[in-house]
């Protein structure tokens, strides 16, 4: 394979391989046994925003981790990169730690004499790598970079102490940059909370804060307003499973029909269906299927996934929906926002997960999500709690959009930076682009 390289640089420009201490080398093809505890045993998902990350991560025994470094041993200013799925994340070593990869990860370990780790580290998240990574990549059912065309990469190669300027440039200033787009992310995180809090708040005691409250008996929710009936979720509404339809050849069929899956519901409660796929089936099959505006389709099945809830602001006529999805059709008197918001509320609380765990899928299906008891208050009053949440989580997301929107703006500048400093097309030392 031919990959054009992208680099418009003074610098000399090298192939990857022509820096190394040592051959790359990715982890074990093998799964070993994970344990609660060990030593650490990291794959591609443990790269999170550039860096190596231990949160979350597997553990394999002292035995295990001795066979693996055999062939692996990572070691402080080595590069990590990911080569299936993820391919092209990087993030260097930075601590002594011991812990083991699998082969997702490959370690480029470079010769110090020649090449800087910070500088050869950046240079491998510019754009123009990550560009030719792309271009070295095939695709079956999921992306590879092969293990032989890691080191065909081409890089820009300056004098040792050119590399040192650039890597300490880079850290100053990508370090601001992090930091804030860190403080961004931390208001996202807040304004999700107060989303939350706000919401909570609402569902269980109404637009007064001050009314008189009992106890509701519902774990998840607590003191309630007074005046509201305690009622099992299918009281509320009409309860259907979907259906795992198989598509059919159109020539054996009659219907397309857009069909909704798991992935649509959004954690927040957002349901997309933009690029919700057409396919074509027998009309019979999907006649018990439709999915009208006012219905609340939540997640029954999956490991992260299930208790996910939105409710349907528009019609979606002729969809189908998965049997990984429960549509709610609320009676009347019942609005589904207000069933939407409250089963947002239960998933936050932790409710449904600790309520379907216990076996090795959980699942929320119909005959449980039925029995889930919800305060309802009168309709009017079920109108005016969605009508004020609506108008409240709106401006929610809307300083969230703007956060979001600076993260990128400060993303796609960290970028560039990194681009225009490891080619050398501005002094690092007078940062005059």
């Amino acid at each position: 394979m031919t990959v054009v390289s992208q680099w418009k640089t003074d610098f000399p420009v090298v192939r990857l391989k022509n820096l190394l201490a040592t051959p790359i080398t990715d982890g074990p093809h093998t799964t070993p046994e994970f344990l609660p505890s060990g030593v650490p045993f990291l794959s591609v998902d443990a790269i999170q925003n550039g860096e190596l990350t231990f949160n979350k991560c597997r553990f394999i025994s002292a035995s295990d981790h001795a066979e693996f470094t055999r062939k692996a041993r990572p070691q402080i200013d080595d590069i990590l990169m990911g080569k299936a799925a993820s391919t092209g994340k990087i993030a260097r070593v930075k601590e002594p730690q011991e812990f083991s990869i699998w082969s997702p990860l490959a370690i480029i370990r470079v010769n110090q004499k020649i090449a800087e780790p910070r500088f050869t580290e950046y240079v491998l998240k510019s754009p123009e790598v990550q560009f030719e990574i792309d271009g070295y990549c095939t695709e079956n059912t999921q992306k590879n970079i092969s293990m032989r065309d890691i080191p065909r990469i081409t890089v820009p190669s300056p004098a040792y102490s050119r590399q040192i300027q650039v890597a300490n440039f880079l850290d100053r200033e990508t370090a601001q940059i992090d930091d804030l787009i860190g403080k961004q992310e931390r208001l996202i995180a807040l304004l999700a909370e107060k989303r939350q809090a706000v919401i909570t708040q609402t569902v269980a005691k109404g637009l007064d804060p001050e009314s008189p409250t009992k106890p509701s008996g519902i774990p998840w929710i607590g003191e309630v307003n007074v005046e509201w009936a305690i009622r099992p979720l299918k009281t509320a509404g009409e309860i259907n499973l979907g259906k795992m339809i198989q598509p059919m050849p159109k020539a054996n069929s009659d219907v397309q029909a857009p069909y909704l899956r798991a992935a649509n519901v959004q954690p927040d409660g957002i349901l997309t269906v933009k690029d919700v796929k057409e396919m074509w089936f027998n009309k019979r099959e999907l006649a018990s299927l439709d999915v009208l505006a006012g219905d609340v389709v939540v997640v029954e099945g999956g490991i992260g996934g299930f208790g996910r809830a939105a409710f349907v602001d528009k019609d979606l006529g002729g969809f189908g929906y998965q049997n990984s999805i429960n549509r709610i059709r609320p009676n009347e008197g019942v609005d589904g926002r207000l069933l939407t918001y409250l089963l947002l509320t239960a998933r936050q609380s932790g409710f449904i997960h600790a309520y379907c765990t216990g076996v090795s899928m959980p699942h929320l299906t119909a005959e449980k999500l039925a029995v889930i008891q919800v305060p309802l208050p009168d309709h009017a009053t079920q109108t005016a709690i969605c009508d004020f949440l609506d108008q409240r989580l709106k401006s929610f997301a809307q300083l969230s959009s703007k956060a979001s929107n600076v993260i990128s703006i400060l993303q796609e500048r960290r970028s560039a930076l990194i681009s225009a400093a490891v080619t050398g097309k501005f002094n690092v030392l007078s940062k005059e682009l």
